[in-house]
């Protein structure tokens, strides 16, 4: 068989089962490609995370190579290896002089390892564990092994198997360990038989952190019917959270839905229940002054294209206006609604506008609905494709806003937008090469201080998204870089925010990434002013971590009452449908 890495880039390939992915990617990320000999079909990879470890100059052979998609842009978040059946993509590859872009290939065999971070060590008479996961418990930080030579079953060798450390204590009590070094020498898959008396924990359990409010069960079970939130909780004035679903409901379209503090759940609205009525709502609530709460579906309405919405405390709801309409250049894909001063309602929208690039549209209580202003009239520099709410100024009245794309680098921008119509590029993202951030797609958040916060789903040293602030002046200063998976030296920090951040009673930043932490699936970060970053609760999800309902992926958090931090997460839950979940005062401050 021909080596198709000797072909040319542009080939199409289908092999060993077919094209498995075409990974595409917006924003190329500027990194160390690896390397491939032809000759011996050897890989040299200078850097992988997987699970919580990161490996530095891994060298494997490479058994076959599945998908080698064409393009002219590599992957923004690096090599990713799944440890189940042992695939590898590869963000990017040298094969001589050319370079080719996120193959994925089966790994055969591991041939060295150059160095790791976040491994297990050994010295003689203890282990040492950044986190072990309890199979049907929860998992561990910090974890201190006390066992012997005599303890330790089998020595595997080959890649991992699994990502993350794990304790069974249902089968023969064995701990297993996807790398551990001992002295100077680097051993995987390493089998060990411990008991409870063994471990030692000297951190805690981060899944003893969080509470599970309530789990949704998906359309087909009683209430709570819904199931797959899109979009943060909001607080309402009665005490009450309220937020909506992507799915479930009756008609499979999406729901609202209101919690008590004490957990208690009513279904207020199922969509699809009158003709025209909105689909898939995807973007958080807010409450209007007149006490009933506003918001937007993603798809939907006469022509499909979304809808905006009210609805009373109660389940009382009303169309206020269908977007898309032949000929209306008013949007597409609203992305939530804000109250301005001016009693009206104001959405962005993710596509439509004259230009097609996303409008900013005013709405009144009536539901008149006009076109404000069209993302493209200065060309792709004033931003386009808006994906987050606007946010009103508390003091000078001006919207200020994100677009996940455009700017002067095409990597999103920072905008004011006032009531006069004018907008204003504050700060476009990508003016060094990403490391600043790229794609703010989430809704900012007024600080104390003036300023205003928000997050980037990619880009920083790491390109793994980033936490930042802008004066209404325009000065942007980075306050964090995710590290991502693992991280560099074992950080569990998380990877991905794809929801804003809010500000604690404590003045310190909270907020979600939708991957990395312990398990690849999410955590709750505090980032105080300064730019100290630290991990509140990292995910498990029920289909990662046996017994465990806390849920995945989650989508941003508000602040209860009494200072816990409630939220929602899209999957995970004992029904794998999502959970509302608080992780309690003592563990936010």
């Amino acid at each position: 068989m021909q080596n198709i890495l000797s072909m040319p880039r542009c080939a199409r390939v289908w092999l060993v089962g077919g094209l498995l992915s075409a990974i595409g990617a917006t924003t190329a990320f500027a990194a160390t490609p690896d390397i491939y000999n032809t000759s011996n079909h050897q890989l040299t990879i200078p850097s992988i995370v997987i699970g919580s470890v990161t490996y530095n100059d891994l060298v494997v052979t490479v058994g076959s190579i599945l998908n080698l998609p064409f393009g002219s842009s590599g992957s923004n978040i690096g090599d990713t290896f799944t440890a189940e059946n042992q695939q590898l993509r590869i963000a990017e590859v040298m094969v001589g002089s050319t370079a080719y872009w996120n193959p994925v290939v089966l790994v055969s065999g591991l041939v060295s390892i150059g160095g790791i971070s976040g491994a297990a060590t050994f010295n003689g008479s203890h282990l040492t564990l950044p986190a072990v996961q309890i199979i049907g418990g929860s998992l561990y930080t910090n974890v201190v092994v006390a066992i012997s030579l005599a303890d330790i079953v089998s020595v595997g060798g080959g890649m991992p198997t699994v990502d993350q450390n794990q304790y069974n204590p249902a089968n023969l009590n064995q701990l297993t360990i996807p790398v551990i070094q001992v002295g100077g020498k680097i051993y995987t898959n390493v089998v060990v038989t411990v008991n409870n008396s063994q471990l030692r924990s000297v951190g805690g359990s981060i899944a003893g952190a969080s509470t599970d409010v309530l789990s949704f069960a998906g359309p087909f079970s009683a209430p709570p019917r819904s199931s797959s939130p899109l979009a943060a909780l909001i607080l309402g004035s009665d005490g009450a959270f309220y937020g909506t679903t992507g799915n479930g409901g009756a008609n499979f379209q999406g729901t609202v839905f209101r919690v008590t503090q004490a957990g208690v759940y009513s279904l207020l609205y199922t969509f699809g229940t009158t003709s025209g009525d909105g689909s898939t709502p995807k973007a958080p609530l807010t409450e209007g002054t007149d006490g009933n709460f506003y918001g937007t579906t993603a798809a939907g309405g006469d022509s499909g294209r979304g809808v905006a919405f009210k609805i009373s405390s109660t389940g009382s709801e009303t169309r206020l206006h269908s977007f898309g309409a032949p000929g209306s250049h008013d949007g597409v894909a609203p992305n939530g609604l804000v109250e301005g001063s001016d009693g009206n309602f104001y959405a962005t929208t993710n596509l439509g506008g004259a230009n097609n690039l996303g409008a900013i549209v005013q709405i009144t209580p009536a539901g008149i609905a006009t076109v404000v202003y069209s993302f493209g009239t200065n060309g792709n520099t004033d931003g386009s494709f808006p994906e987050a709410a606007l946010v009103q100024g508390s003091t000078d009245g001006i919207f200020y806003g994100t677009t996940a794309s455009g700017g002067a680098s095409s990597e999103g921008t920072v905008f004011s937008f006032t009531l006069g119509g004018v907008e204003t590029v504050l700060y476009s993202f990508g003016v060094v090469s990403d490391r600043d951030g790229a794609v703010p797609n989430a809704v900012l958040f007024q600080g104390n201080d003036g300023n205003y916060y928000g997050t980037t789903y990619i880009g920083g040293q790491y390109n793994r998204g980033t936490v930042f602030s802008v004066t209404p002046q325009g000065a942007e200063t980075q306050l964090y870089a995710f590290h991502g998976d693992g991280g560099l030296g074992g950080s569990l920090d998380g990877a991905y925010p794809l929801n804003g951040v809010i500000q604690g009673s404590n003045g310190a930043f909270y907020g979600t990434t939708n991957n990395g932490g312990a398990f690849n699936v999410g955590t709750v970060f505090r980032v105080v002013p300064g730019g100290s970053e630290s991990v509140v609760y990292s995910f498990s999800g029920a289909s990662v971590l046996a017994g465990s309902q806390d849920g995945a992926y989650p989508e941003g958090v508000v602040q209860a009452s009494n200072d816990a931090l409630v939220g929602v997460a899209y999957g995970g839950g004992a029904n794998f449908q999502g959970t509302v979940f608080a992780i309690p005062p003592g563990a936010v401050n």
